[in-house]
């Protein structure tokens, strides 16, 4: 199934959108462009089930805003997290112990401010004790 790009106007204004997909026990990031609707790109993967949507954006730091009117979703608590961990993990989650801690440290901003190779390390490091 290909989607027929003849009916959204191209342009482009730095924003992007995304979507986390649920497998199993992965979870999925997809960002595309702004000019796709949600509902369009859900339908590309409908083996999977759509649990977060909405806009991203990627510089200076990850951050997942707004709402995607065509799923009726919007952000998850961790979805920044899962999107810059996605290479280390394959959206198998992580044990979170100890991630609440973290976030409510740096002041609810965790997912956007913490450097993804060192929130690993350090639940990782939890996890050993």
């Amino acid at each position: 199934m290909f989607l027929d790009l003849s009916e959204y106007p191209i342009r482009y204004n730095g924003q992007m959108k995304y979507i986390i997909l649920k497998d199993g026990i992965r979870k999925i990031p997809i960002i595309f462009p702004e000019f796709l609707n949600h509902i369009d790109i859900a339908k590309l993967h409908s083996e999977y089930k759509p649990i977060s949507a909405g806009f991203i954006t990627l510089f200076p730091v990850i951050k997942c805003y707004g709402f995607s009117e065509s799923l009726q979703l919007g952000p998850g608590r961790y979805d920044s997290h899962i999107i810059k961990s996605y290479d280390h993990t394959h959206g198998i989650p992580l044990d979170l112990t100890g991630y609440e801690e973290l976030e409510n440290k740096l002041g609810g901003q965790c997912a956007e401010k913490t450097n993804t190779s060192s929130s690993i390390s350090a639940i990782n490091h939890r996890q050993s004790r």
